[in-house]
């Protein structure tokens, strides 16, 4: 059985439909726009956009805050999975999963992550997984039971020293 205690779901990289409970969410265009299944009537959602230093216009993307839950799940999933296409921050969370050694505890895909001050426990072999660019990433002062993985390896320094596994 799958139960997360936490997901966060939008449609990001290569996938662009997002299915969270009874609500569909599909790409029309390269994160300008989605649909959105699921509330009473479909509804199209535009994403805000900025100008860049050079006075181009940009989209930013969709953001998450993740800061001071305590989160707890069993079974075929992590406990927090976070996907958002601009930054995120996961901060003072306290994390665990319990009944399964496969998945990690925390995944987080995002344009930016900011990770910092976490309690990880349980799991499979990783306690936290990242998706994001490593000059997109802090990774700051957590403890968790398992490695914090970076794209699929293990942090390097700074961040190494930064965070302890015990």
């Amino acid at each position: 059985m799958q139960w997360l205690a936490l997901l966060v779901e939008a449609p990001v990289g290569k996938r662009w439909v997002s299915r969270v409970g009874d609500h569909v969410a599909v790409l029309l265009d390269k994160m300008r726009a989605t649909l959105v299944f699921g509330a009473k009537r479909p509804y199209v959602v535009a994403a805000a956009t900025e100008l860049d230093a050079s006075g181009v216009v940009v989209v930013r993307g969709a953001s998450a805050s993740v800061l001071g839950n305590v989160l707890a799940a069993r079974g075929g999933a992590p406990a927090a999975a976070v996907a958002a296409s601009g930054d995120c921050l996961f901060s003072d969370n306290r994390c665990e999963l319990r009944a399964n050694t496969r998945d990690p505890v925390v995944r987080i895909e995002a344009g930016t992550a900011i990770v910092n001050a976490n309690r990880v426990r349980g799991g499979g072999e990783t306690s936290i997984q990242l998706r994001v660019s490593e000059q997109r990433a802090t990774v700051v002062g957590n403890i968790t039971s398992g490695p914090i993985l970076l794209n699929g390896t293990g942090l390097t320094d700074p961040w190494k020293a930064l965070n302890v596994q015990v």
